[in-house]
This record gives structure tokens, sequence and C-alpha cells, in this order.
């Protein structure tokens, strides 16, 4: 009787935790059902998860590690997704690349697309990319590179980078830094804040190193200060 009972507990007690890591689980994409990643180029794309596993190519072969997974023709699909992923481009040859990655949503689809970036062999330029961010028109794309695939990144990558939501450019300039469809006064703002600091000091903003020179000095506020008042 007593192990009858210890046996129910112990069901009733995984159930408990199956739900609660269900529901930490479903943090990360909450209302994305699918994730479909395409490089438009010669490359490596693959996509890994919190855990450390990959789908995609890796040396010339094809992994698909992460489940519900798949890789085909230069596409990895993730079908219910259920965590945050890093997307990486990795060069085989010296050219440009693009890439699309695409959130399928009951709401819509959020698109992020990137054309004719450059990238030498070896590189990887890594994506983080936050869904949540993206759906409520704010900035939510982040790019680093390693320059030597050794697994260190060194920097960050500005890309021009379009965001479409149910079919809608939200951004494309990389001198709207609020990303809300326009280069304005708090745009300008977001730069002077950042104005002569570098990545040690507490003010940084790496979103207003335009020039991905490790400072964000004239150069950046000129840039911003040229688009100010246009749209995306």
């Amino acid at each position: 009787m007593k192990r009858f009972a210890y046996g129910i507990l112990l069901m009733l007690l995984s159930s408990m935790m199956l739900g609660l890591a269900l529901q930490a689980d479903a943090f990360y994409c909450p209302f994305v059902t699918e994730i479909e990643t395409t490089l438009h180029s010669p490359g490596e794309l693959r996509v890994s998860d919190p855990l450390g596993r990959v789908t995609g190519l890796v040396d010339g072969k094809v992994v698909n590690e992460i489940p519900v997974s798949a890789y085909s023709d230069g596409t990895i699909t993730l079908s219910f997704p259920r965590d945050s992923y890093l997307y990486d481009v990795v060069g085989v040859t010296e050219g440009l690349y693009g890439l699309t990655v695409t959130a399928v949503t009951k709401q819509g689809d959020i698109t992020v697309t990137v054309k004719d970036f450059p990238i030498l062999p070896g590189e990887v330029h890594r994506y983080a990319i936050d869904w949540v961010a993206l759906s409520q028109a704010k900035q939510g794309v982040t790019v680093k590179t390693d320059s030597d695939g050794n697994g260190v990144f060194e920097g960050n990558l500005k890309p021009v980078i379009e965001v479409t939501v149910d079919g809608i450019v939200v951004a494309t300039r990389m001198t709207d830094l609020n990303m809300d469809g326009t280069v304005d006064i708090l745009d300008m703002t977001l730069v002077a804040l950042a104005y002569g600091t570098k990545p040690t000091d507490s003010g940084w903003n790496g979103l207003a190193d335009l020039d991905n020179n490790d400072a964000v000095n004239i150069l950046d506020v000129f840039a911003v200060a040229r688009d100010c008042g246009k749209m995306v």
C-alpha cells in the first residue's frame, strides 16, 4: 500500500515538473509555430539551441540534432520551436550572401532578410533574433562575427536588415536605432548618449557604433544625422 501511495506521489510530482518545464520552454517563442531559415549563396548554414545541439551543415556534412528540425538544400526548418536559437552563416569562399529567417505565427509571418552581405572563408556570422521584440516593431536582431572560426566572437556586425511583420516592412535602416520606423530625434538621442564610449564603458550602446570600430564617435553621429527624417 505504501509503495502504491509512493508511486502515485512520484507521478504527481513528475507531472507538475513537466508542466513547469513546458511553461518555461514556451517563454522563448510563445507564439511561433515554425521557423524557416534559408541561406541564399554558397556557404554553410546552421542553427544551434541552448543545449548546443546543431541542425544544418557542419564541414560539408548534414547534421540534424535539434528535435523536430530538418535541413534540405540550404534551408533549415524548426517545427514547434521551444527555445531561443542562434543562426550561423559560415563562409566557404569570399563573396556576398543573403539570409532569410521567417517565424510563422498565428498573427502572421515575421521575416528577417539580409541581402548582399560580405563574408570571408572561415568567418562565422552569428545572428540572434528576439521574435517578441520584432513583433512589437522594436530592435530585435544582433549579429556577431568570429573572423577565424575559432569559436570566439570578437565584435558586432551591422548588415542592412529588413524586417517585415505580416508583409509590412517595419525596419531597414541601421540608423533607426530604436526600430520605430523612422530615423528621428530619438535615434539622435541614443547616439548622443553613447557618444565617446567604448565597449568597456557603462554607457556603451553597440547599436550606435554604426561603423563597427568599437567606438561611438562623430562618424556615427553624422550617419544618424544624415538619415534623420527618413522613413524605413
